[in-house]
């Protein structure tokens, strides 16, 4: 997990502490979440296709967890490649009633993460870091949103899926 984490402070250096939990909460808990009902779920997936304008360079199709077995699919290499919207949102659905959380993992990941901020790996401090975890554990690690200036900076649009659902046609062109 460390090195997921390093390489995203590396990607995305203005990252705040919710953004890294986000990361670690994604990665243990899945898409958190999601709307596991077809029709908002696909509403809400072409919404946001409609307004993605520009962004960061991202990859395709990014491991977010130690195992490859969680993703994120970036929508705007998505919708550039012209894959069918259709193939992920099944995946996201299924992913969202499927996908088996670990606590257990969140706290191993949470540990880790503290390891890097100590070692000045992340480019967040290991006091801030620290005072965020402490808050999430008092809210019973709840999901988070991305920061504002996360969203602001970096436009993050996305979809958490399990990687073994992903069709070929996904897969291949990533």
């Amino acid at each position: 997990m460390k090195k997921i984490l390093i390489e995203h402070a590396g990607r995305y250096p203005q990252w705040e502490p919710a953004d890294l939990y986000k990361l670690i909460y994604q990665a243990a808990m899945g898409p958190g979440h999601a709307l596991t009902d077809e029709g908002p779920a696909r509403d809400i997936l072409l919404r946001e296709i409609a307004k993605l304008g520009s962004g960061p360079d991202e990859p395709l199709i990014e491991s977010i967890s130690p195992d490859g077995r969680v993703v994120r699919v970036h929508l705007r290499p998505f919708t550039r490649r012209g894959l069918a919207q259709e193939l992920l949102l099944q995946a996201f659905i299924v992913t969202g009633r499927t996908f088996r959380t670990s606590q257990e993992k969140l706290f191993e990941y949470a540990g880790q993460a503290a390891a890097a901020a100590r070692e000045d790996k992340i480019f967040i401090e290991q006091e801030r870091l620290s005072t965020f975890f402490s808050q999430i554990r008092e809210s019973q690690f709840p999901s988070v949103r991305h920061s504002d200036e996360y969203r602001r900076l970096y436009r993050p649009a996305y979809r958490v899926v399990t990687a073994g659902l992903l069709p070929a046609e996904i897969v291949n062109s990533a």
